[in-house]
């Protein structure tokens, strides 16, 4: 602990942490992180949460919302080491700032609720963590809260995580009554009073307990260690100095976990977990080399100043003082100004200024050495994952991982004027967060933002209309389907032919397509005796590459598919890569359609925590959105858990659904599991929306005629012209996507469709043949039917007894002041020159109020817009100048005057 009010200073690399602050959302990790702030004397004032006045959630959304969203970098100073910490968020769906923080870190201090224990957040960090091996610390909070348990939590530690944890202290009192702890390692008990620690020895009461639980500790390390071991047996116990040297090399070596408690909120237990820290999680100094490549050969870069420089940029973000670049830099020192080159492409660019980072506030500093985390200005093209390097020594080093977006959303700006602006926006999003994907879509003409959830959507497209001001409307989110081969073909022949009058395309090739049981594409060649060259070897995998972007089902990428080459032929003049690409394209396309396909969704683990009285809603909701509860457990304090695997398209609003079914006490988290069959219904609702895919035919582009043929090999079919047959397979191919019973046919099960080749060896297959040709018959059959007996009916003398055979196709017009329908009728009598029935004058219709305004009609066609045969109103109303102006006598109170008389006197007023 510190033990003077005047800390010390030093610039050795042995006296830097870099750490982070791992939890569950709701855990603590921010209120940890402000009184970390508060405790080193960062800050003169305790933040909190609820009031919005913490340091690290400085942005709009983050106080407005309550929780974390984006990761804030803080500095500060214990105990003369200095203190480089990151506060990440615990949602779900921003485990991408996770992932790239803690590419960066040396150690972190993962956050537990004393009540929860291990929730399902804080064990996806906690395995990142192991991905990247990080050394740990645990910390549990909370335990002033009703039905805190330390034991309890540690034992959801060795159970769900699979670590050994190391409880170094043991709480003073329970719940309300927590007021310290027992420090294990050197026996002493520490007490807060209001802000103050007071350090004291054991009470009389507790040291029977303490004793006890310092036996444990010291039989589990000996167990782990050797050195502890031939102590522990020479001297029935371990020393202070030898326990907290063994715990250190335990915890760098991930064998085993050290874990403390106290309550964040109280400000109770943030001094021992600051000494653990400095005691425990290691420095630049420990941490091995740098690994990186240099023209494809793998070079080290020792964490010296005195090294080349070399760094890491993990985030990007936009602010009122220019672009910031943070860094962590693992090798050399950066001076202001100097020359720095992005190592993937090669650019120099010079660094303008350096800032020590506090959340949104920043110190400038004129230097930067091994080991620090800052943020740089001027370095105006680098993103997240890009190295920087000195020019003279370059090195690249691994960029973190970028999690796949899963939701989708068409963004578009209300107003025209502001596409421009909504366009610049989307790009400056996609360059801080890479897990934002923008694109635009070819057939909608639609701009789709694609991210790792719903929440992490909305709060990008609060952040354009907060920041760039741009109203964005928002559809739909739209999750992305995968379509997959469940049952493949062999031996499929495609030949791809081009002749100009020149120099021509030539491709033959042979594949077998097979399903890989897992996601991913493969490809291989077994061609042999040089009859494919190598480099039309890979211009065939490319080719295949590009036919996986739409699948055959929806139009949906291909994934889990194994592709063969396994013969091919080429031309001595005529064969190219472009033409071998082409026919690997539509070779692939082909073997696809011929395939049993099925669709694929993504799916989320969802763990949902719910009073016991709202468990039987919860289960039904669930069963609803087709999700499988995996299980179901009782939690504390007359709470269960449910875990459940839920469709990602059935969670789109279903936080407002648990809220309202559990009286808003309900929570759930998320995080995605791998992609799963959908069930034939489904997907047949699903594909019934959704236009047939159209493929592009194989035809290539520019002047010429191309030939495409395809053939079976095993069935020993002749290559044939595909040309006649397009027409065919396109109508096949709306069938296959409007008759479910067609595309689920015998042998396919939960989401399968089936369309494949069929004939007998040495006769040409039909590509795609509808199996249900009977039904197919029968309805066309109907529709003939019915053609003909509407025909009858149209034509027949009682169709309109009122009017007559030849007003069959008019509708009872809207009568005017002094107007009859029986004048109406008397038009259609002189036109088709018979008499037809009509009514009688007395039949007119009702008088009109004084004032009313006879309307101008509206323009009608002139006789060359009305089509041929065309009885309608609007046809009949043709202007002068049409064939049957002159049959149409004048309407109403105009009947009998003159032309030009008529045109002056259609606005008079009734009396």
């Amino acid at each position: 602990m510190r033990t003077n009010g005047r800390p010390r200073t030093t610039t050795s690399l042995s006296a830097v942490r870099n750490i982070g602050i791992l939890a569950h959302v709701d855990a603590g990790k921010t209120t940890v992180t402000e009184r970390i702030l508060f405790a080193t004397g960062a800050v003169h004032k305790r933040g909190e949460v609820h009031d919005g006045t913490t340091v690290t959630d400085f942005d709009a959304q983050e106080r407005d919302r309550g929780i974390t969203i984006f990761a804030a970098a803080v500095s500060c100073r214990w105990d003369g080491h200095r203190v480089n910490l990151i506060d990440t968020p615990g949602h779900i769906d921003f485990a991408d700032e996770v992932e790239r923080s803690l590419r960066v870190l040396d150690g972190a201090v993962e956050v537990f609720d004393a009540v929860a224990g291990v929730e399902p957040q804080s064990e996806s960090v906690w395995r990142q963590a192991d991905r990247h091996g990080v050394p740990r610390i645990a910390f549990v909070n909370k335990l002033d809260r009703a039905g805190a348990d330390l034991d309890t939590a540690v034992a959801s530690i060795r159970e769900r995580l699979g670590a050994v944890p190391l409880v170094v202290q043991w709480p003073i009192g329970r719940e309300d009554g927590f007021t310290g702890v027992v420090d294990l390692v050197r026996m002493r008990t520490l007490r807060w009073n209001d802000d103050t620690c007071v350090t004291g020895p054991v009470d009389a009461d507790l040291l029977d307990e303490a004793a006890r639980r310092r036996r444990l500790l010291e039989e589990t390390v000996a167990e782990l260690h050797p050195d502890a071991l031939e102590e522990f047996c020479a001297a029935s116990t371990l020393s202070g100095e030898t326990l907290v040297r063994v715990l250190r090399e335990l915890t760098l070596a991930g064998d085993a976990v050290v874990v403390l408690c106290g309550s964040a909120y109280r400000n109770r237990g943030i001094e021992p977990l600051l000494d653990a820290v400095l005691a425990y999680l290691p420095s630049p100094a420990d941490m091995p080399p740098v690994r990186g490549t240099v023209d494809g050969a793998e070079q080290e870069r020792a964490p010296d100043p005195a090294e080349p420089f070399a760094a890491l940029a993990f985030k990007v973000n936009s602010t009122a003082r220019g672009r910031l670049t943070y860094v962590r830099i693992y090798a050399g020192t950066l001076r202001k100004g100097d020359a720095v080159r992005d190592a993937a492409t090669g650019r120099t660019e010079r660094v303008g200024r350096i800032l020590r980072v506090q959340a949104d506030r920043h110190e400038e500093r004129e230097d930067a050495m091994a080991g620090d985390i800052v943020a740089v200005v001027g370095v105006k093209h680098a993103r997240a994952g890009t190295t920087l390097c000195a020019p003279d020594a370059p090195l690249l080093l691994e960029p973190p991982s970028v999690a796949e977006p899963v939701v989708s959303v068409a963004v578009e700006a209300r107003l025209s004027a502001d596409t421009g602006r909504l366009a610049t926006a989307l790009a400056r999003l996609a360059d801080e967060d890479p897990s934002l994907v923008v694109r635009s879509d070819a057939e909608t003409g639609q701009t789709v933002l694609s991210g790792l959830g719903e929440l992490h959507l909305e709060v990008a497209v609060e952040k354009i209309r907060r920041d760039q001001g741009v109203e964005v409307v928002v559809g739909r989110p739209q999750v992305s389907y995968r379509e997959t081969v469940v049952r493949g073909v062999r031996g499929l022949v495609y030949r791809h032919v081009k002749q100009d009058g020149g120099a021509g395309q030539f491709a033959h090739v042979v594949l077998d397509v097979e399903p890989l049981g897992g996601p991913g594409f493969a490809f291989r060649s077994t061609v042999t005796g040089g009859r494919v060259p190598q480099e039309y070897v890979r211009a065939v995998e490319a080719g295949c590459r590009d036919a996986l972007a739409e699948g055959p089902l929806g139009g949906f990428p291909v994934t889990g598919v194994r592709v063969t080459l396994t013969d091919g032929a080429t031309h001595s003049k005529d064969s190219s890569e472009m033409a071998f690409r082409t026919a690997g394209r539509f070779a692939l396309r082909e073997a696809l359609r011929a395939s049993v396909t099925g669709l694929l969704e993504p799916v989320a683990e969802v763990t949902v925590t719910v009073p016991e009285d709202g468990v039987g809603g919860v289960l039904g909701d669930l069963a609803s959105r087709r999700g499988q509860v995996s299980a179901s457990t009782a939690a504390t304090a007359g709470s269960a858990v449910i875990t459940a695997t839920v469709p990602l398209a059935q969670l789109f609003g279903y936080a407002s659904r648990l809220r309202g079914r559990t009286q808003g006490r309900g929570t759930f988290t998320t995080r995605p599991a791998p992609l799963a069959p959908v069930p034939a219904a489904v997907a047949d609702a699903l594909l019934a929306r959704l236009p047939p895919p159209v493929s592009a035919p194989p035809r290539s582009a520019g002047a010429g005629r191309t030939r495409g043929r395809i053939g079976w090999a095993d069935a020993g079919a002749v290559p044939h012209d595909r040309p006649r047959r397009r027409a065919r397979e396109r109508d096949q191919q709306v069938a296959l996507h409007l008759r479910a019973r067609a595309r689920r046919d015998r042998g396919g099960g939960a989401g399968v469709h089936r369309a494949r080749p069929q004939g007998a060896p040495g006769r040409r297959p039909p590509l795609l043949r509808v199996r249900d040709r009977r039904g197919r018959r029968r309805a066309e059959g109907e529709r003939r039917r019915r053609t003909r007996r509407n025909r009858r009916s149209a034509h027949a003398p009682d169709a309109h007894p009122a009017r007559g055979a030849v007003h069959r196709r008019r509708r009872q017009p809207v009568l005017r002041r002094g107007q009859t329908r029986r004048g109406r009728s008397d038009q259609g009598v002189r036109r088709s020159g018979g008499r037809g029935p009509g009514r009688g004058r007395h039949d007119r219709a009702p008088p009109l109020p004084a004032g009313h305004r006879h309307r101008r009609p509206p323009t009608r066609r002139t006789a060359g817009e009305r089509p041929a045969g065309d009885r309608s109103r609007g046809a009949r109303g043709a202007v002068r100048g049409s064939r049957d102006h002159r049959h149409r006598p004048p309407r109403g109170r105009h009947r009998g005057l003159p032309r030009l008389a008529r045109r002056r006197h259609r606005g008079h007023r009734h009396p």
